[in-house]
């Protein structure tokens, strides 16, 4: 657990320069500290790098045992004690002790989940060994540090960035003599015309953007000799199958710093099965003399320049993402209903008193709201998927003005709600009944800050 806490915030990182790389060629802009992700360090495991790391070394950089841990809980539960004793003697709990008590919980529960995590972690571990090149370089590429910001379809088409590996197809020659059922066409390389699909599983190509994966292509003079990176096929419409085009100008056009980051990217799919098991055949194609397979790599979040407080959308739904909604809107429900166990407190004013517990209740109710519906759609896939489709801004007008008018009025009312118990809770002092001010007895000969 205490590995899993350090890789997960940033521990591991790769340390990018001009002599990282195979036979000193710079790959990556300018001498860079990369970060590896969750999903970046599990990759590294399955790759069979995973550094050896003591759990004593870990702590020595965090420098936060359990005895501090310990007297932190210790001082935030003395709170929910002398809340416990003025209950049990009858005596009035404040509204600002009761909104104090719903934030000690929060944090009680946050210090048990996180007890085997390090704390600020100031130099991260750097990974060092001849497989840094090919592997960082793959992982560089799969990442959208790689890439360039365009228009997303999910989530409302907010900005995205696509990785550098999304415009680029993973090539690979056949052996000679392997017998081919399709007739493929040559690369205009060769013919200098545009070609067309012939059957299935062959490729039409246009000859607008080849320069690009020419200029790519490890040969001898007896052909090609090994796999290679280049701009990816796509549909360019019904009659013409394909054309080698990227979906941006530096995948047509790659300078010497991406073929290199290529080339060393292509070395690592051949040298790790893992990574060839990430990449899906689709199909075959005539380069030079030689008939290639293709191959459409998947990409991943695998680095990043510092590790995140959060992590991302992509993460979150490949763990089981509507199983944490739940939880945390459970959380939610509690707050609301440390909230409403004060509903027969002392409030100044009738009006304060129905604003308090209307706003606990709306809290409470909200949360198994949301908590019910994560719940229905992590057991019913069709609702699942209409809300992907929502998000991707494919569904129809009329759920978006249902929905937005719904989520616009219950979210401000929820904002309204949470802000108000903690004024109220402020507020509220300004007029207190005198047991307010007695302290049981028994609290005042235990040691405590």
């Amino acid at each position: 657990m205490v590995h899993s806490f350090y890789a997960g915030m940033g521990g591991f990182i790769f340390e990018v320069d001009v002599s990282s790389a195979d036979g000193g060629l710079l790959f990556i802009p300018g001498s860079q500290r990369l970060t590896l992700s969750a999903r970046g360090v599990a990759f590294l495991a399955k790759c069979g790098h995973l550094p050896n790391i003591e759990e004593d070394d870990i702590a020595d950089k965090s420098k936060a045992d359990g005895l501090a841990k310990f007297l932190v809980c210790l001082q935030a539960g003395w709170m929910l004690v002398q809340v416990i004793a003025r209950v049990a003697l009858g005596l009035p709990v404040t509204l600002l002790e009761v909104n104090i008590l719903g934030h000690v919980l929060c944090a009680l529960v946050i210090y048990i989940l996180w007890w085997h995590k390090p704390r600020l972690v100031h130099e991260s571990t750097k990974l060092e060994g001849d497989w840094i090149g090919p592997l960082c370089a793959y992982m560089y590429m799969s990442s959208q540090i790689s890439g360039w910001s365009s228009t997303h379809a999910g989530i409302l088409r907010r900005t995205w960035i696509d990785p550098e590996l999304s415009t680029l197809a993973f090539f690979t020659p056949r052996p000679q003599g392997e017998a081919d059922n399709t007739k493929t066409e040559k690369h205009p390389i060769d013919t200098g015309e545009p070609l067309h699909t012939t059957s299935q599983g062959s490729i039409g190509i246009s000859g607008q953007t080849c320069d690009a994966i020419s200029t790519s292509i490890p040969e001898s003079e007896s052909g090609l000799h090994s796999s290679y990176f280049g701009p990816r096929p796509r549909p360019s419409s019904p009659t013409e199958s394909f054309i080698f085009s990227g979906t941006s100008e530096q995948a047509q056009n790659p300078s010497t710093m991406q073929l290199n980051r290529w080339r060393l990217a292509a070395d690592a799919v051949q040298m790790y099965s893992t990574i060839r098991q990430r990449c899906a055949a689709k199909g075959h194609i005539a380069v030079k003399n030689d008939i290639c397979d293709w191959f459409e790599p998947m990409t991943e979040e695998l680095l990043t320049r510092s590790a995140k407080n959060w992590p991302g959308e992509d993460l979150l739904r490949g763990t089981r993402g509507l199983v944490m909604g739940m939880v945390l809107w459970f959380a939610s429900m509690a707050y609301g209903g440390v909230h409403i166990a004060a509903w027969n407190d002392y409030f100044p004013s009738n009006v304060e008193a129905w604003m308090w517990r209307s706003s606990s209740i709306y809290i409470t109710a909200s949360g198994f709201l949301w908590l019910l519906i994560n719940l229905l759609a992590h057991e019913s896939k069709s609702i699942d998927a209409y809300w992907d489709k929502v998000l991707a801004l494919r569904a129809h007008w009329s759920s978006y003005l249902i929905l937005g008018s719904l989520c616009s009025i219950c979210g401000a009312a929820y904002i309204f709600a949470r802000i108000f118990l903690v004024v109220e809770a402020f507020i509220s002092i300004r007029q207190l009944p005198v047991a307010a001010y007695t302290t049981p007895d028994w609290t005042q000969i235990i040691p405590h800050l």
